[in-house]
């Protein structure tokens, strides 16, 4: 059994048809780690007992969404008798 030389680990392990795979690999792992971290510091995550709803700091036209089909949204009138529907 030939002895496991680190010229035999480079020409397997550092291929140039190996460099796609650890490219997408890559990135797909920036993304999630990416994705993670997006979704720990949203909006909607209470990280301290300072502020048990962060939920309600939330503007009316903020947007909290990756992607928003819909961005703007009609603004709402308090008492019902301004509002012309």
């Amino acid at each position: 059994m030939p002895a496991f030389t680190k010229s035999r680990a480079f020409k397997n392990w550092y291929a140039v048809e190996a460099i796609p795979i650890y490219v997408l690999v890559g990135g797909a792992c920036c993304g999630a780690s990416w994705y993670l971290y997006r979704l720990a510091m949203g909006p909607q995550v209470s990280w301290t007992k300072n502020n048990p709803h962060p939920y309600l700091s939330i503007d009316q036209n903020q947007g909290t969404k990756l992607y928003e089909i819909n961005q703007k949204f009609d603004k709402r009138c308090r008492p019902f008798a301004e509002c012309q529907l």
